[in-house]
């Protein structure tokens, strides 16, 4: 059973793109359940909700890790399409509930205006790009543990997808590269090339971003003519009526 969903027309953010994907295969697998999950007699059929939820849990999984979204902080997301049964219905619930708290993060991440907004220059984007590159090579050549070779992994592609935005907030960018930092840091007494290329990427973001004017620019004040010295100049008695009658 395949939960169909189109992804022609999400955004190009990968984050809000997962928001609104997952409410499509949300809605789709619900709607699905509830066309399907009871028989002729009123009975209800559980396989119909095994197979619908396992394909929503295999779409989530795939659309994060094809656009390199990190989750691994969100240990309730994992990969549970080898449980069957019972043992996967049960976890299912954990999984929404991993998948919700992302969304949420996500959302008041993306909508949130308090970062400052920054954009940075294309020919910086193609230098932290050719160093991501580099540290990769590295980190696949010498990180010889599976898992923290996977975390760096995912963590360089979580600072790639924020490089490559038009826009992003000072948050955000200097997020990913502390995050990226701090997982390079369990390995560091192996990869010293890692950590000099990590500073040039630093010294980049503290140097080679510009500040987006958020703001439009006022308008020109109105300017008053300069009073004419030659004019006469009015008394404010001018103003007070007189009574003629006095």
């Amino acid at each position: 059973m395949i939960l169909d969903v189109s992804v022609d027309d999400l955004p190009g953010n990968p984050e809000k793109a997962f928001c609104e994907f997952e409410t499509k295969v949300r809605t789709a697998y619900e709607n699905q359940e509830a066309a399907n999950s009871y028989d002729d007699m009123g009975n209800f059929v559980s396989e119909v909700c095994y197979a619908s939820r396992k394909s929503y849990v295999v779409r989530i999984l795939a659309f994060l890790d094809l656009r390199a979204i990190t989750y691994a902080d969100e240990p309730r997301i994992r990969d549970i399409t080898t449980l069957d049964g019972e043992d996967f219905m049960e976890t299912f619930g954990q999984f929404t509930l991993g998948v919700e708290r992302l969304i949420t993060t996500f959302q008041l991440r993306n909508d949130s205006q308090t970062g400052t907004k920054i954009a940075i220059a294309i020919s910086y984007k193609a230098e932290i790009g050719r160093y991501l590159k580099k540290i990769r090579e590295i980190v696949r050549r010498e990180v010889k543990a599976v898992h923290k070779r996977d975390n760096i992994f995912a963590k360089i592609a979580a600072l790639q997808s924020e490089v490559d935005r038009d826009q992003t907030t000072i948050d955000a960018a200097f997020g990913r590269v502390i995050d990226l930092s701090k997982v390079i840091g369990e390995v560091a007494e192996n990869i010293k090339p890692v950590i000099e290329l990590m500073d040039k990427i630093k010294r980049i973001f503290w140097e080679g971003t510009d500040k987006v004017n958020l703001l439009p620019k006022p308008p020109s004040p109105i300017m008053l003519p300069k009073p004419n010295s030659n004019a006469p100049s009015k008394d404010a008695s001018d103003d007070i009526p007189v009574d003629e009658g006095s």
